[in-house]
C-alpha cells in the first residue's frame, strides 16, 4: 500500500465508507443477514477509519522529518552570539518605586 498516493488513500476511505452503509442497508432491508452486514459494516467503517489516521500520521511525518533534516543540517554551520542584558544599576537611574 505504500505505492499508492496520498490523494488515493482519502477516497478509498471513503469507498470503504459509503460500502459499509451499503451492507448496513442490505442486512436493514433483509437482502442479508442482519448479523453478517453489521459485523461487515463495522469492518469496513474501521477499516476507513484505519487508513484516515494510517495517512494523516504518514503526513505529519513527511512534514516533521523534512523540518528535522532542516535542523541537522543548521545545526553545524553557524554559532550565535548571545550577550546578557545590561545591569540596570550600572546606569544610576534613581526612580522611586
Amino acid at each position: 500500500m505504500s505505492t499508492i498516493s496520498n490523494s488515493v488513500m482519502p477516497r478509498l476511505a471513503a469507498i470503504l465508507f459509503f460500502c459499509g452503509w451499503g451492507l448496513g442497508l442490505m442486512g436493514a432491508f433483509d437482502a442479508i443477514n442482519e448479523s453478517i452486514s453489521l459485523v461487515g459494516a463495522v469492518i469496513l467503517w474501521t477499516g476507513a477509519a484505519i487508513i484516515l489516521i494510517w495517512d494523516r500520521v504518514k503526513k505529519y511525518q513527511k512534514k516533521h522529518l523534512q523540518l528535522q533534516s532542516d535542523w541537522d543540517e543548521f545545526d553545524g554551520q553557524e554559532k550565535t552570539e548571545f550577550t546578557s542584558l545590561p545591569d540596570p544599576a550600572e546606569f544610576d537611574l534613581e526612580t522611586p518605586l
